[in-house]
């Protein structure tokens, strides 16, 4: 499929990723099937040219596999926070632990050497999230205490 860019022009070839995004978080080789023949990708080998399902294994596993990966990960992240949020968890939580599990993925697949930038940026991002939970628990017991101390005033006021 390296023809597919050569295929579409920058707006269609945009297009096709978007139609891509839309897709389900592990898209099926049907699903994918299916979008290039949206959009027009002709597959030289193929009769009548239209994409086979090999073309769309191409697609999800060749080049365009970091990129579908993305999408499925922006998808799985968004499902764990409304996830955790429904659970009554602190959706800080889902977001700490997809970005160590990056961070790991990182460190163990690394095969030309670690990205020592991406690496601190998910350190700082880390950094960042516990510094806010921090602020979150502490205005919170700042918030119940407000909240204790008009309940006791207004107790007060009705007594006298």
């Amino acid at each position: 499929m390296a023809g597919l860019i050569n295929q579409l022009s920058g707006p269609a070839f945009a297009a096709f990723l978007d139609a891509l995004h839309a897709l389900s978080a592990r898209p099926t080789l049907e699903q994918i099937q299916s979008v290039m023949v949206a959009h027009g990708v002709q597959s030289p080998t193929a009769k009548g040219g239209m994409p086979s399902l090999m073309a769309a294994k191409t697609v999800r596993e060749g080049p365009y596999a970091r990129y579908l990966e993305k999408i499925s990960s922006g998808k799985q992240m968004r499902e764990a926070l409304v996830n955790a949020a429904n659970d009554g968890h602190h959706p800080l939580d889902a977001i700490e632990e997809a970005m160590v599990i990056e961070l790991q993925d990182h460190l163990t697949e690394a095969e030309e050497g670690v990205d020592v930038k991406f690496v601190i940026g998910q350190v700082m991002k880390l950094r960042a999230s516990i510094s806010m939970r921090k602020d979150s628990t502490a205005n919170k017991r700042i918030s119940n205490a407000s909240c204790a101390n008009r309940l006791r005033r207004s107790r007060s006021r009705i007594r006298s």
